[in-house]
Order: structure tokens, then C-alpha cells, then sequence
């Protein structure tokens, strides 16, 4: 997960409604509580209504964080008929994405190519490492010397990381490339 990731959250509430150790009947129009927490610092918070399933769903969105590993956590706090129980799991959020390393040509002349290239990586602070991200969609927006976008593309890098574009250019100035990696893994 990476920071402004949405997860959704779903599951199931049920109990035990004939005592043979099985929880298989579901609670329906029950409020859980989803909660993304680090320590015991909440981080993101929502709430679902089971279905006539048991069933419930709900994203979180990760905040701008460190890196570490976070809690989801599920609570059903229980009313005059029902007990509270809950579930949780753990979640890495890697916080620090960069483009290491962008090359592009430093001249070119008018109707000639261009070629543009970007590593994408993500820095593991458990190893002290930087390592790639592979097949993850990249923005990329070419914009002419008038300030004009004239091109937005997206790219996949491959499994070192890199990605590339090309384009032909048709005005002399200042040419202005970016990359953006919305966070999407």
C-alpha cells in the first residue's frame, strides 16, 4: 500500500445461533467500525451497515504516513442482544516513492523524437534499500513551449522500474515533461 491508496475493507458478522461452536448466522443492520491505526494512534476511521447477509464493505484512504506497519481493525461493539467481537490485520505502508533516475535528451530539434525515460522505486527502511516498482501505471505530460499539454499518456514500467515515451516535437523552446505516479500499486 502506498500513501493515498484506497483499500476497501469488507467482511462478514455472524454468530452462533444454535451453540455448536459455528458461527454461521448473520447479524443484518448491524454497525461495525473500521479503523486504520498505527500504535495507538488512529489514523483513518469509517463505518459500515451489514446487509441481510452479515455482509459490509467500506474504504479507507492511507494518509500521508511513514513508512510502517499499520492495523486494520474491524469492531462490532455489540447492543442488548449481541456481544462485541472484532478482527484485525497488519498493513505495510510504504510512504517514500521517487523517480531515481530520469533521462531525457538535452537537445533536439523540431520533428525530431524525443525519448523520455523514469525508474520508479520505493525505499524499504527495513533494509536501508531502495527497490523497483514493477507494473505500476505512470502518468506522463508533455507540455510545449506555449505551456499547451499536448500529450498525456499513461505507461507501465516494467520489472526494473523504468518507463518510457517518445514524441515528436514541433516547436523550438523549452519543452517540459512530467512523470506522476498516482500511488496505485
Amino acid at each position: 500500500m502506498t500513501e493515498g491508496q484506497t483499500v476497501t475493507v469488507s467482511g462478514e458478522l455472524t454468530y452462533d445461533s444454535d451453540g455448536d461452536g459455528t458461527c454461521d448466522t448473520p447479524l443484518a443492520n448491524k454497525t461495525v467500525k473500521i479503523l486504520l491505526t498505527r500504535g495507538d494512534t488512529i489514523l483513518a476511521s469509517t463505518t459500515a451497515t451489514t446487509d441481510s447477509g452479515g455482509n459490509y464493505s467500506a474504504t479507507l484512504t492511507i494518509p500521508n504516513t511513514e513508512y510502517t506497519t499499520h492495523i486494520i481493525a474491524v469492531a462490532f461493539e455489540g447492543d442488548g442482544d449481541y456481544s462485541p467481537c472484532g478482527a484485525e490485520t497488519d498493513i505495510t505502508v510504504y510512504s517514500s516513492t521517487a523517480f531515481r533516475d530520469v533521462s531525457a535528451p538535452s537537445t533536439i530539434y523540431v520533428n525530431d523524437t524525443a525519448t523520455v525515460s523514469a525508474h520508479l522505486q520505493y525505499y524499504d527502511p527495513s533494509s536501508s534499500t531502495w527497490n523497483d516498482l514493477a507494473w505500476v501505471k505512470i502518468e506522463i505530460k508533455w507540455t510545449n513551449p506555449s505551456g499547451t499539454t499536448v500529450r498525456d499518456v499513461y505507461r507501465v514500467t516494467g520489472s526494473d522500474g523504468w518507463c518510457s515515451d517518445s514524441y515528436t516535437v514541433d516547436q523550438a523552446g523549452t519543452w517540459k515533461v512530467s512523470f506522476s505516479f498516482p500511488g496505485t500499486l
